[in-house]
């Protein structure tokens, strides 16, 4: 499955250009780099693992709230 190409196809009812997914990949590791930074911890081995599937869902969270406020979903062309 392919969450950016998706994200994008149900927010703004088209496929991902080559620049979008470019820039939205560069996206989710900053804000991946960003939420792991914020949990981080002393944390065991086991919960290192589910903090990575975490941050990694709060990071494409962040990426749907965005492309849910870009004028391109609020307005028709």
């Amino acid at each position: 499955m392919d969450p950016l190409g998706y994200a994008v196809r149900t927010a703004l009812s088209r496929q991902i250009t080559d620049n979008e997914r470019r820039l939205f990949t560069q996206f989710l590791e900053d804000q991946s780099a960003r939420h792991a930074a914020a949990q981080s911890s002393t944390q065991e081995q086991q919960q290192a693992l589910e903090t990575n599937a975490s941050v990694e869902q709060l990071a494409l969270a962040d990426l749907c709230h965005m492309l849910l406020s870009a004028n391109e979903f609020s307005y028709i062309d």
